[in-house]
This record gives structure tokens, sequence and C-alpha cells, in this order.
């Protein structure tokens, strides 16, 4: 038993000496990196419109040409890399909690307690509160039920936001690099149209048998929240998927929104897109077709800043 305990006492002070190290070695880098996050991040709280989702949203909104064509509000574009759902609730709460007026757009991805690439250095640097968040919530959720969901989001949010900040250090030094806002996927066409949302799903709705009860208890979440702040969230569906399964989720939880709660893409809307030339790959869109459907975007954008909060 007390060989146990030793090597327990042995690998707790290794845990501590290698973080002590790695900090000491690596301090000048994060204070390097963390500079150049908050130029790059922008100032979260003087910015009025937000888009959050996953790399869909991050090479697919061109925000500084929607920031062109609606006044004076500022556009931010928060998507990441392998941003879902359960995330981009946790940025959406942040944000809303600031001071002044938000539109929040989010994304509808799927869900799994994971945060998307440079996710928790960005709330880190913008100073959003990501465990609040996360406790908040949760507070609104079956917890209990979803316990190992929550237990899984707090582990990994450990790891990423103590362990793996180390990794930016090497790509915050690559010139152009920046966290956040429109980043373009390069590419030339994928010959194909199959990967696009079309009108038919939009309204036929898919199966019942999907569960979305847990996305629903965020959106509801959400909703109250942004009543008590001034704020607004709108959601909305990808135009493009790499396999049927999103693609069902999807179509149920848009079908499951009223309509003042997300956006809805008309005929013409998902014509215009849904051409070969404007994809990247099969689930992204090039930066010719972020422009595009930026723009297809943007009467949209304005309809829902007309409404009001």
């Amino acid at each position: 038993m007390k060989s146990i305990l030793k090597f327990i006492l042995f690998l707790f002070l290794l845990g501590v000496f290698i973080a002590a190290g790695n900090y000491f070695l690596l301090r000048n880098e994060f204070a390097r990196k963390n500079m150049y996050l908050v130029k790059a991040a922008g100032n979260t709280k003087d910015t009025s419109v937000f888009f959050i989702g996953s790399s869909r949203v991050l090479g697919g909104i061109n925000d500084t040409l929607l920031s062109r064509h609606i006044g004076n509000k500022t556009v931010l574009n928060c998507g990441f890399n392998s941003g879902l759902f359960f995330s981009n609730c946790l940025l959406a709460d942040a944000i809303i909690k600031r001071n002044g007026n938000k539109i929040v757009f989010i994304e509808l991805t799927p869900l799994l307690p994971e945060f998307g690439e440079h996710y928790t250095v960005f709330t880190q640097v913008t100073n959003l509160d990501l465990l609040s968040s996360m406790v908040s919530i949760a507070g609104h959720d079956q917890v209990f039920k979803r316990s190992s969901f929550y237990a899984t989001a707090f582990n990994n949010y450990i790891v990423d936001r103590f362990i793996l900040d180390s990794r930016l250090s090497a790509y915050m030094h690559a010139p152009g690099n920046k966290l956040t806002g429109f980043h373009p996927v390069q590419g030339a066409g994928y010959n194909r149209t199959d990967c696009y949302l079309t009108s038919n799903e939009l309204k036929i709705d898919s199966a019942s048998d999907i569960d979305i009860d847990q996305h629903l208890n965020y959106i509801s979440y959400l909703q109250q929240l942004s009543k008590k702040h001034n704020a607004k969230v709108v959601f909305f569906v990808p135009v493009t998927y790499n396999n049927q399964q999103e693609r069902n989720l999807m179509r149920a939880l848009y079908h499951a929104l009223p309509s003042d709660l997300r956006i809805t893409y008309s005929d013409d809307f998902l014509k215009e897109i849904a051409k070969p030339d404007l994809l990247a790959d099969n689930n992204h869109l090039n930066q010719n077709g972020a422009n595009r459907f930026t723009t297809l975007l943007i009467p949209i954008v304005d309809s829902v800043l007309k409404s009001g909060l």
C-alpha cells in the first residue's frame, strides 16, 4: 500500500515539475501569442453581430463583406474548426452576458462534449468565462441524466485549456495566421452538388425518432437568456453536408424551431449557392462560394436587424 502511495505522490510531483517547466520555458511564447490573439480576435464587447459555428462558418461567412453592407454594425466570424453545438452555445452564452445589444447567429451542428481548434484560447484571451457558461447551460439541462457528457466536457476543457495551449506557439509564428474571423478554404470546385442542402429537405421533416431534446434545451435556455440581456439569437442550418446522419439531424432541428428563431433559405437562395465551382470539397465552400453565400445572407441579416431585439 505504501509503495502505491509513493508512486502516486511521485507522479503528482512529476506532473507539477513538468507543468512548472513548461510555464517558464513557454511564458514568453504565451505572452507574444496573447498579444497577437487580442488583436486578431477583435473586441467582442464592441461587436454587435456574431456568427458562431464550425469550419463551415469559419470558411463560409466573410464578416468583413457583411459588415460593409449592414450599416454601422460590426460583424465577427466566430467559426472554429470542429466547432460543435455544445461549444457554440457556451460561446453564445458568454457573449450574450456582456454589456451591449448583441445579435448572435448560431449554426446548428451535432452535439458532442468537445471544443473546436483554438476555442479555449480564444475565450481566455477575450475574457469570456467558459466555465461559468458551462455551469449555466448544464443547469438548464438534464445534468444527472447526462452526467457522463458534462464530465467529458469538463475534462476536455481542462486538457485544452491547460495542456494543449502550447501547440499554439508554433502556429502563431506563421505569418498571416489569425485565430478568428473569415478564413477561406482553398479549392477549385468539387464537381458535384449532392452535398448541398435542398429545398425539399426544408419543406419535408426527417424521421421523427431523432433525439433533439438536448439541442432544444440549449436553444430554449439561450432564447430566455437573450431576452434578459436585450440580445437576440437566431439559428441556422449549414448549406453543405458530408453525411446523411447530420442532414437528418439538422432537418429535425430546423422543423422544430419557430420561424422567428431560424434563418429560412428561399428556393432561389439555395439554387444560387448550389453550384459545384463554389465548393472547396464536399463539406466547405471555397472563397468564391463564401463571398456568394455571404452576399445572399445580407438581406436576411438586415431583416433580422430591422426586426429589433
